[in-house]
C-alpha cells in the first residue's frame, strides 16, 4: 500500500498538468450526476414557480404578430383568456426641464382588461384601473422617484403626448416580471 500511495505523490507533483485535468474531469462529472439524479426535481419546481408566477393561472400562452380575434377561440372548450398587446414605447421623466430627448426612457407596455387580468392572477395585485391610469413596476417607481398619484408622459409613433396618472405601483409578479 505504501508503495502506491509513494508512487501517486510523486506522479501528482511531477505531472501537474495531467492532475489539473484528472481532478476538473472529476468535478464535472460530480457536477453531471448531481444534476441527473439530485436536481432534476429541483430544477423542475423552480422553472414551474418562475412560469406561474410570471402567467398565474394561464396553461397557454399564444403569441402572434398579427391580431387575434373570438373567431381563432371557436371550437375550443370553455376557457378563460385575456388578451394582451404589448408595445415598445418612450415616455418623458417626470420633472425634466432640459431638451425633451435627453431624459427619455424606453419602456414595453402591456395593454389587457384589467378584469380578465385580475380574475387569471396576472397582476400582482387586484387593480382596478380607469381611463389613462396606469400600474407601474416597483423598480419603475424607485427608479424615477414616482409615487401613487404622479403624471407619466408616454409618446406614440407620431410623437404626440399622452398623460397617464400612477394608480399602482405593484412587485414584480404576472405581466410586470
Amino acid at each position: 500500500m505504501g508503495v502506491i500511495f509513494k508512487h501517486t505523490l510523486k506522479n501528482m507533483f511531477s505531472k501537474p498538468f495531467r492532475t489539473i485535468m484528472l481532478v476538473l474531469c472529476i468535478v464535472i462529472c460530480s457536477f453531471a450526476g448531481m444534476m441527473t439524479f439530485d436536481m432534476s426535481n429541483s430544477v423542475r419546481n423552480v422553472l414551474e414557480s418562475a412560469f406561474l408566477s410570471m402567467f398565474g393561472d394561464s396553461n397557454v400562452m399564444v403569441s402572434t404578430m398579427n391580431d387575434l380575434s373570438e373567431v381563432d377561440y371557436s371550437g375550443l372548450p370553455e376557457h378563460d383568456k385575456t388578451l394582451i398587446t404589448a408595445k415598445n414605447t418612450t415616455f418623458n421623466v417626470p420633472g425634466n426641464t432640459t431638451y425633451q430627448y435627453f431624459n427619455e426612457k424606453s419602456i414595453l407596455i402591456y395593454t389587457a382588461d384589467i378584469n380578465d387580468a385580475n380574475e387569471m392572477d396576472l397582476m400582482a395585485a387586484d387593480v382596478d384601473l380607469a381611463r389613462n391610469e396606469i400600474a407601474i413596476p416597483k423598480s419603475l417607481a424607485e427608479e424615477l422617484k414616482l409615487k401613487v398619484g404622479d403624471t407619466v408622459e408616454f409618446f406614440d409613433e407620431e410623437q404626440k403626448t399622452h398623460e397617464y396618472s400612477v394608480k399602482a405601483i405593484l412587485s414584480y409578479k404576472g405581466m410586470l416580471s
